[in-house]
């Protein structure tokens, strides 16, 4: 988790700045999406990273009461380089570029 996401941000996504933040939820979300521990997050690559993504902005919104219906597969759909080069520490967002 840490060295992946940044603080408190903000992610710029289908014409929308919606909250993006580590949270409990996020935590226990990922596991019960991969099956690994958030510890886990950098062996299983950008994939993982953009889970990890997935699952701190869905858990975000639910805390700040912002409707969030994007499934993972159309979250990963609308993402661009530059949308997640915000949210993302700048390794992980290298490590984005040369894949």
């Amino acid at each position: 988790m840490k060295g992946i996401i940044k603080g408190k941000s903000t992610i710029h996504i289908s014409g929308r700045d919606l909250p993006c933040y580590v949270t409990m939820g996020a935590l226990v979300r990922f596991k019960e999406e991969t099956g690994q521990d958030v510890a886990n997050v950098q062996d299983m690559g950008m994939e993982g990273s953009l889970v990890l993504l997935w699952c701190c902005v869905k858990s975000a919104c639910v805390r700040e009461g912002i409707p969030f219906d994007m499934d993972m597969q159309t979250f990963f759909d609308n993402l661009t380089e530059e949308d997640i080069a915000g949210a993302l520490q700048p390794e992980a967002a290298e490590e984005q570029k040369k894949t």
